[in-house]
C-alpha cells in the first residue's frame, strides 16, 4: 500500500496495513528543533543545516528524514503566504 492509498483508506475509515507517518504534515505537528537534531543524529543522517519555522521553533523536515521514517503526510507550503 503506498502513501496515497493508505490516507485515503484512512480518511474513509477503512483498514489499512499501517498507521500513516505524518512527521512534518503542519507546523504544530513537528519537532522542536532541538529533539530534531537528536532524531537525525540517532537515524544517521549527517545533513545538519536544520531549518525552523519561528511558530513554536519547529524544525523544517527535510526530504531526507521523510525517506527515512518512511512519512505518508508531508507540509505544502503557500509561497504567496
Amino acid at each position: 500500500m503506498n502513501s496515497r492509498e493508505r490516507i485515503i483508506k484512512t480518511l474513509k475509515r477503512q483498514p489499512i496495513d499501517r498507521i500513516p507517518n505524518g512527521l512534518g504534515g503542519c507546523e504544530t505537528a513537528g519537532l522542536h528543533i532541538l529533539a530534531y537534531e537528536k532524531l537525525k543524529k540517532t537515524l544517521g543522517i549527517e545533513d545538519f543545516k536544520n531549518r525552523m519555522y519561528t511558530f513554536m521553533t519547529n524544525a523544517v523536515v527535510e526530504p531526507s528524514v521523510l525517506e527515512v521514517m518512511k512519512a505518508d503526510i508531508i507540509i505544502v507550503l503557500n509561497s504567496r503566504m
